[in-house]
């Protein structure tokens, strides 16, 4: 399914501790608090708008069937304008205020609402009915509805003003849904959901009194009105602002209360798979002290309860830069404030700077190199300068080893990698340094992957619930991973901001392949311990080759699934989001990325050969082309 990425982050500067930037309708607010700091910030450049679209979807019709009620409901489900409005009036008065369409989400392939079908209907037939549907003989409608939302209202009769029932279910396939928090999973290939209706007369017209919580919507509809939004949560050591996706109702509608779903998902942590890999500016129990996020002009002003005060100075400063980064886009200044006073956030500069944190505060998404390093004919360490041509890396011969594969550089270029010795060993040297250090000894480890703090990892092929990371000063450390042991990997790739960990990977006896991403967690000094127990970004993945990072939220896996198309190509998948195909790269055998999507380049017998477009250049005579990272 491919569904347009969300508004990406604007820059704003910061001075101290930033502030947020954010966009919201108020809907019960008393006012607009008048104290706390205010920090402007860079406008968005682009229109948030853009490409967005209203769905204007039909009320109920006179005389309309059972059937086509329930349709009429689906597809109205999809229009968020004024609280699903044309959706509500589909229902019954006991259940129109208190249906939740936003307790869940699930996606389904098409365009087109899945056949009801009526499985019981009492009372006279509506004009254009069929005969009414036998009866079940396994259970009463109020039986299996109650399965699916619980008890009808307490009595159902009073939205009837003439005999008549009728239940109508539904059963459709699933591609994705969507939880009461926003966090999207893909379904697993066969996922199915049924869902049972019951209706009522009301005023001579059927009328839904019992649905479930939640929605079903169709991927083309799914694409018009929902985007992703970064939620953003600081690295352990304070230099990076680590990204979890969450979606919601983009159009222009439903964006209105985006600000304050991401203010509530900020305020109630990062996703379980990364919660020990972060940090937070936020003290535990802070919620929001007003219903919403309240907008007057370009100032956004985030009300908080009486816990925020209990937040260090550091602490009020993460809190700021979170909540600059997340609603980034929605407004250009920010205020915070505390039940509407005023709220200190330290000023004149990150306060006190840890080791190996950056003077500025936590970055978003860290750039690479644009050159890609791989190893010539000759076995030496190239950078791919421009088309065709091959600059050999200067200081570090140790590496040029015979059989050597794989290579890797550090973030910053002070440390490169390559695997030996039919991949039983891995080679690192610093530049200038006379020799590479064997830091690493195993069996077929996968291609060596540097995180920003300058440590090298490394997987064995057969993994018994162990990784592997290493540098030159304290070389190497166990990294464990008991839900690993097992698997056969194929890659492990570190993200450019080191809390996250990118895994492919088979399973012998499996006709699945798999592709994971774990959180990192670290000792204080920054030493990596253990990765986190994943979340599974491709549950139709039928092999694979390899994978990388693309961008802070994206990552690209060159493989094969079981949706069509099946081939073995590369495929672009966010983590906690969609997946979309790209142009198939013939031959390949790995596959990186530079600073986004454009950047792909993959790498065959031939050489290395780049994306452009809808086909691929090929660079011969370098081998293994890998990013930084």
């Amino acid at each position: 399914m491919t569904t347009p990425r969300g508004p990406r982050r604007a820059a704003v500067l910061v001075r101290g501790a930033a502030a947020v930037s954010t966009v919201l309708v108020l809907t019960a607010c008393t006012g607009i608090p008048r104290e706390g700091p205010v920090v402007p910030g860079r406008p968005g450049g682009k229109d948030l708008n853009e490409g967005i679209y209203q769905l204007i979807q039909d009320g109920p019709q006179p005389g309309a069937t059972p059937e086509q009620s329930v349709t009429g409901f689906l597809r109205a489900a999809a229009g968020f304008s004024d609280d699903h409005r044309v959706a509500r009036s589909f229902l019954a008065p006991s259940r129109r205020l208190s249906w939740r369409p936003d307790a869940s989400v699930a996606v389904y392939p098409g365009q087109i609402p899945p056949t009801p079908v009526v499985v019981e209907q009492t009372g006279p037939p509506t004009s254009g009915t069929t005969a009414p549907a036998t009866p079940s003989p396994s259970a009463s409608p109020e039986a299996a509805a109650t399965a699916q939302s619980g008890p009808r209202a307490a009595d159902p009769g009073r939205d009837r003003d003439t005999a008549g029932s009728a239940t109508v279910r539904v059963n459709v396939p699933v591609q994705a849904t969507i939880d009461g928090d926003g966090r999207y999973s893909i379904a697993p290939p066969g996922t199915r959901r049924e869902v049972t209706y019951g209706l009522v007369r009301v005023d001579g017209e059927w009328r839904i009194d019992l649905v479930p919580d939640g929605i079903l919507i169709s991927t083309t509809d799914f694409g018009v009105t929902y985007r992703p939004y970064p939620v953003y949560f600081p690295d352990a050591g304070h230099r990076f602002l680590v990204p979890d996706v969450h979606w919601f109702p983009g159009n222009n509608s439903g964006r209105r209360a985006v600000p304050t779903a991401l203010v509530r998902a900020l305020l109630a942590g990062p996703a379980p798979w990364l919660r020990p890999a972060v940090t937070t500016g936020v003290p535990e129990g802070t919620e929001m002290a007003v219903a919403a996020v309240v907008v007057s002009g370009d100032t956004a002003t985030v009300d908080l309860t009486d816990r925020a005060r209990s937040a260090k100075p550091r602490e009020r400063q993460l809190l700021a830069l979170q909540l600059r980064e997340t609603l980034a886009g929605f407004a250009s200044t920010v205020k915070i404030t505390v039940r509407g006073a005023d709220y200190d956030v330290p000023t004149g500069g990150w306060a006190a700077v840890a080791p190996g944190e950056s003077s500025m505060g936590p970055r978003v998404d860290p750039p690479v190199d644009s050159r890609p390093v791989v190893l010539t004919a000759k076995g030496q360490l190239a950078r791919v300068e421009g088309p065709q041509r091959l600059v050999p890396v200067s200081g570090v011969d140790g590496l040029a080893v015979p059989g050597a594969t794989r290579p890797a550089m550090s973030s910053d270029g002070t440390a490169y990698a390559v695997l030996a010795a039919q991949r039983a060993q891995l080679l690192l040297q610093l530049p200038g340094t006379p020799k590479a250090s064997a830091v690493v000894q195993g069996r077929n480890l996968t291609a060596p992957s540097f995180d920003p703090s300058g440590w090298v990892w490394v997987s064995p092929e057969r993994n018994t619930g162990r990784l592997f990371a290493a540098r030159i000063d304290t070389g190497a450390t166990v990294v464990t991973a008991p839900w690993l042991s097992g698997y056969s990997v194929v890659s492990a790739r570190v993200s450019r901001d080191g809390a996250r960990l990118l895994i492919a990977a088979r399973r012998t006896g499996s006709p699945s392949a798999f592709l994971f991403v774990s959180g990192i967690q670290r000792a204080e000094d920054g030493r990596p311990e253990a990765v986190t127990e994943p979340l599974s970004l491709v549950p139709d993945l039928t092999s694979v080759v390899d994978a990388a990072w693309v961008d802070e939220d994206q990552v690209v896996v060159l493989g094969r699934r079981s949706t069509p198309p099946t081939q073995e190509q590369p495929w672009l998948v966010q983590v906690g989001g969609s997946i979309e195909p790209t142009t198939p790269a013939p031959g390949a055998t790995s596959i990186t990325a530079g600073n986004g999507a454009l950047t792909l380049v993959a790498g065959n017998a031939q050489g290395l050969m780049t994306r452009a477009g809808d086909t691929w250049d090929l660079t011969p005579g370098g081998r293994w082309p890998a990013f930084p990272g």
